[in-house]
């Protein structure tokens, strides 16, 4: 009885060294980015008084990574967007700014190049988009989807450059402090963007 207690408690101690082993391997994988860079972003929007047109902007990425999947938190936007005059509530025409905060899910192809020097990725998330007026109290907000693809290439030491494609749909309101049920209109936003990254924990 004492031997087959003893080889129990032996397997025991191989099955826990064993998970432990590789619960720290997976912890070991994890790495948590920060980036900052510029943006092309171009608005196309059903909204009457938002006319297609193209900006620049800055964007702010930090993430974090576990083998092949990211979860990033992503906030984008530019300044100088040209909007007409409004009808449902009359005011001239303005100046806008856009903003986007989405949170996504990516996946990165870390075995395609055995250099292990550029790593694309796919991605999807949910977003939260507001193009505001400059000079009056109106924007045209909403909830959307991104959709995401990208390519990151390593540089010196902990430093790589993200040059990504992202997309954003969303379906907005016109916003002011007042009550009423007001259309919405289907907007689209697409960016390209290049950030230079700084990895706290590569590998």
């Amino acid at each position: 009885m004492r031997r087959v207690s003893i080889k129990i408690i032996g397997l025991l101690l191989i099955l826990n060294t064993q998970v432990f082993s590789q619960t720290e391997d997976i912890q070991n994988e994890e790495e948590k980015y920060f980036g900052l860079g510029l943006s092309h972003f171009s608005v196309k929007s059903k909204h009457p008084s938002i006319d297609d047109q193209s900006f620049l902007g800055i964007s702010l990425i930090m993430g974090i990574r576990n083998r092949n999947h990211v979860f990033e938190l992503f906030a984008g936007g530019g300044s100088g967007l040209k909007v007409g005059p409004t009808y449902d509530i009359y005011y001239p025409k303005d100046s806008a700014d856009l903003s986007s905060i989405t949170l996504s899910y990516q996946y990165q192809f870390r075995n395609i190049n055995k250099m292990g020097n550029s790593i694309p990725y796919l991605g999807i998330g949910l977003s939260y988009n507001s193009i505001n007026w400059t000079k009056y109290v109106y924007d045209h907000t909403g909830d959307g989807i991104t959709i995401l693809a990208g390519i990151i290439i390593k540089t010196a030491d902990n430093w790589a450059i993200n040059f990504a494609m992202r997309q954003y749909k969303y379906s907005g309101t016109r916003q002011i402090f007042s009550d009423g049920n007001y259309p919405s209109y289907n907007t689209k936003a697409f960016e390209i963007t290049g950030i230079l990254v700084y990895h706290f924990n590569r590998k």
